[in-house]
């Protein structure tokens, strides 16, 4: 929920206008999110709706709505210009959803626990990938 939403709420609520004026205190103590970590966000919400969405799959043109907006955050995690070891793990986790006869729910949302859980019938290319986004992650 964006603070924007959360101040909109509040004038939309009884009147207690004097919450507004912590609003901007708040603000300033939130981490920034990353404009990389955005668009691995929005992917993720695009993912997840689509998957939730029981009529996208018979529904060329709703799917495609869908595949925009997980292709436009896609791209701009692709040419975001963070190096940062998370952003290689990021740009990792979209290359592997590419793979075919992938589980792309649990790669899609980056689920490493379901992966571990599955690990052993990961393809030898999969099981590559995987481990470098462990490795980025400290973890092995």
């Amino acid at each position: 929920m964006s603070l924007h939403a959360t101040g909109r709420s509040m004038v939309a609520g009884t009147g207690i206008a004097a919450m507004l004026v912590a609003v901007p205190t708040a603000a300033s103590s939130l981490p920034a999110i990353s404009s990389i970590e955005k668009h691995w966000r929005d992917r993720c919400i695009a993912y997840r709706e689509f998957e939730a969405d029981p009529v996208a799959l018979d529904d060329t043109e709703r799917a495609n709505d869908y595949w925009d907006r997980i292709d436009a955050a896609e791209v701009a995690i692709l040419n975001n210009p963070d190096t940062s070891t998370r952003a290689a793990e990021l740009r990792l986790w979209v290359a592997w959803s590419h793979c075919d006869e992938t589980n792309r729910t649990a790669v899609s949302q980056a689920d490493v626990p379901a992966l571990r859980g599955i690990h052993a019938s990961l393809d030898w290319h999969e099981k590559l990938i995987f481990a470098a986004i462990l490795n980025l992650r400290g973890e092995g």
